[in-house]
């Protein structure tokens, strides 16, 4: 497996991808209802993202095709004295017949590498409640739960 930066090239394999694990923290959250994942367009946010310097995607793959990727953002902040500058994972998919290989570490790790290289002082990231498998994951990286995000939709 080879992890590597993003690459225009790799945009419908990522969005699909993104699209994909979108719909199923859609079916299994309270918090944003299904129809707002079966109407989302990944295309659209990973343009969005790829344009801003302060933001960026990380890809596992196997030969030649997309295993996972992590998207990830840098946080610089005043109101967080402790990490002025930070790495914020926004997301982690790994296609399900890549599962169970250690390719969501390595890219986690990959991140960690890329969060020193730009100064970061901490790497950060939100769970929703229900993912089991990802808190096992970043607990087992040493990520340890920090407060809570209470969300109410309007």
């Amino acid at each position: 497996m080879n992890t590597r930066p993003y690459k225009s090239s790799d945009r419908t394999a990522v969005a699909e991808l993104c699209k994909q694990t979108w719909l199923l923290h859609g079916a299994n959250s309270d918090l944003i209802s299904h129809d707002f994942y079966v109407r989302f367009d990944p295309t659209e946010f990973i343009d969005r993202i790829t344009a801003d310097p302060n933001y960026g995607i990380l890809v596992a793959e196997d030969a030649d095709e997309l295993a996972a990727v992590l998207t990830y953002e840098i946080e610089t902040s005043r109101r967080y004295e402790t990490f002025p500058k930070k790495l914020f994972i926004i997301d982690v998919v790994v296609a399900e017949q890549f599962r169970k290989r250690g390719l969501a570490r390595q890219l986690i790790e990959a991140c960690e590498q890329v969060a020193s290289d730009q100064g970061a002082t901490a790497v950060t990231c939100e769970i929703y409640k229900f993912n089991e498998i990802s808190r096992q994951l970043f607990s087992g990286l040493g990520y340890k739960p920090g407060y809570e995000v209470w969300y109410k939709p309007l």
